[in-house]
């Protein structure tokens, strides 16, 4: 009995595997929020990076100046500059290359 191959598998009847494939769904956001829900830091610096992930844009570049963070955060947590820097930095190192900076060349 001889099998013709032709008759089994047309066009017809192939399905494409990439339509059975689940969208992802999580935004960067939500996947640096999560990295650093893991990362043991304090309540003052998860508040701080969570303002500096929620100013990263489509790009993945921090939209606003440091000076508007130290303006933004409570009074109460007595942040410097250099903290917010810092902080940053941190950011940059546990994110995806290139997420968080703040112009071409700290992307680079």
């Amino acid at each position: 009995h001889e099998i013709n191959w032709d008759d089994e598998y047309t066009k017809d009847n192939y399905v494409d595997s990439r339509e059975y494939q689940e969208p992802i769904s999580q935004t960067l956001k939500q996947y640096l929020e999560d990295i650093f829900h893991l990362i043991p830091i304090s309540e003052k610096d998860q508040a701080i990076i969570s303002l500096l992930i929620d100013s990263i844009n489509e790009d993945g570049y921090l939209e606003e100046p440091l000076d508007y963070f130290l303006a933004s955060i409570p009074k109460d947590y007595e942040v410097s500059i250099e903290e917010i820097e810092s902080l940053l930095k941190l950011l940059q190192k546990q994110a995806p290359p290139g997420i968080g900076a703040r112009d071409l060349i700290e992307c680079l």
